[in-house]
């Protein structure tokens, strides 16, 4: 499958001479979902249907309306090292994308999908001038919602039983987080980064 595509023209400076490449991406890479091949599609579908996690009752096993979601030009999609795959839904019509992760090799360190998840917000807020990265969790999924708290997402409400998992109603929390507050965390951890490396 070939990582090296152009991205759809869009009003956030981008254009589609603009390669990957030369965005100085190193764990992520946007997918031309319009590009790939019919079999290249249908080899994303079957390595995120194997993650239940990321599928309620109605959507698991709707390789039409998931395929649908995947051609949608509205959205980001990018490729996380052959690891994995995120989702910025609505990344190309405003300015409050709604982010989603899938990891499907259970070999790969937590650590590096949090060190791809740094990068996808960077990239988000700086390449795509995000002004604000919403994620909705479901609270049986205890994972996505450790990896929101590490990076610095607050916890904004809860939608009550508006996730059915397998005939279970789950609700599901709201996290945001604001272009403001992940600069200055990343000034933060920079700060100490130096502070450290100089003692």
């Amino acid at each position: 499958m070939d990582r090296q595509v152009n991205l759809p023209e869009s009003g956030s400076g981008f254009s589609v001479p603009d390669s990957v490449r030369a965005l100085g991406l190193s764990l992520i890479a946007p997918i031309d979902t319009q590009a790939l091949s019919e079999d290249e599609v249908e080899l994303w579908w079957q390595f995120n249907k194997t993650q239940e996690y990321m599928f309620s009752d109605f959507e698991r096993g709707n390789r039409i309306g998931w395929i649908a979601r995947f051609r949608d030009m509205r959205h980001l999609h990018l490729d996380i090292g052959g690891d994995g795959y995120a989702l910025l839904i609505n990344a190309w019509c405003c300015d409050t994308p709604e982010i989603h992760f899938c990891i499907w090799n259970p070999l790969r360190p937590f650590s590096l999908t949090l060190q791809a998840a740094v990068e996808i917000l960077d990239f988000t807020f700086s390449r795509l001038q995000a002004t604000r990265i919403t994620g909705f969790i479901p609270t049986n999924n205890k994972l996505s919602a450790k990896l929101a708290t590490m990076l610095g997402f607050k916890f904004e409400g809860c939608i009550r039983k508006s996730f059915r998992f397998f005939d279970q109603s789950y609700d599901v929390t709201v996290h945001g987080l604001l272009k403001e507050e992940w600069k200055q965390r990343q000034e933060r951890l920079s700060h100490a980064k130096q502070q450290h490396e100089s003692n």
